[in-house]
C-alpha cells in the first residue's frame, strides 16, 4: 500500500491538523481530515489486508486501508457517523439493523483467506476457526453513519468462530443492560 501523507505532528504529540477522537479510543488514535491514524502492531498487516478484502468484495461498512504515514501509523479512511449508545441501548429496529449489517459482514469474510503468515491479535482464544471475525461489536465500535450502520477498530479481529462470536456478543450486551440506569 502507498505511504500517506505525513500529518504535521512533529513532536510525537496530537499535530496541528489532528484531533483525537472521542469514546472508547485507543491510545494514539487521532483523526487527520478524512483519515484515522492509528499506532500499528505486529496484527496490523493482516487487519490492513482483511479490510482491504472486505473494501473489494464490496463491504462498505468497515474503513478502508490506506497504508502508512511518515510516522509508520497505520492510515483508514474516516467514517463519519455518531457512535452508539454507550449503555448498547438500541431501539429493536437498530438492533435489526446491526444485525443485517453483521450478517453481511459474515458474507463477506466467508471469502477471505489468511495472508501466509499473518500475525492476529486474539483476546479470547476461540473454541475453533471457521471465519475471522472483528472480534469486539461494541457501542464504542459501531458508527452509525449515513449509509447505516458501520464497524471500526479491527485491531482485535482474528480467526475465531460463528458460535464464539454470538455467545460473547449475548453476554457483552446482558452485561451492557445490567449496567445501565
Amino acid at each position: 500500500m502507498a505511504d500517506m501523507a505525513s500529518s504535521k505532528q512533529e513532536d510525537g504529540g496530537v499535530g496541528n491538523d489532528e484531533e483525537p477522537l472521542p469514546g472508547h479510543v485507543t491510545t494514539g488514535v487521532v483523526r487527520a481530515g478524512g483519515t484515522v491514524r492509528r499506532p500499528v502492531g505486529p496484527w496490523t498487516d493482516a487487519v490492513d489486508a482483511l479490510l482491504e478484502h472486505l473494501h473489494l468484495v464490496g463491504f462498505a461498512d468497515a474503513p478502508r486501508p490506506l497504508g502508512r504515514d511518515v510516522q509508520g501509523r497505520q492510515v483508514l479512511e474516516y467514517l463519519p457517523g455518531e457512535l452508539g449508545a454507550p449503555a448498547g441501548t438500541n431501539a429493536t429496529a437498530e438492533l435489526v439493523s446491526i444485525g443485517r449489517m453483521l450478517a453481511d459482514l459474515h458474507q463477506a469474510l466467508a471469502s477471505f483467506v489468511s495472508p501466509a503468515g499473518a500475525v492476529w491479535n486474539r483476546i479470547i482464544p476461540p473454541d475453533r476457526e471457521d471465519l475471522v471475525c472483528h472480534n469486539d461489536v461494541a457501542p464504542w465500535n459501531l458508527v452509525r453513519s449515513p449509509g447505516g450502520w458501520a464497524l471500526i477498530d479491527w485491531d482485535g479481529a482474528a480467526p475465531s468462530s460463528r458460535r464464539a462470536r454470538a455467545m460473547y456478543d449475548l453476554l457483552r450486551e446482558g452485561a451492557s443492560r445490567n449496567h445501565q440506569p
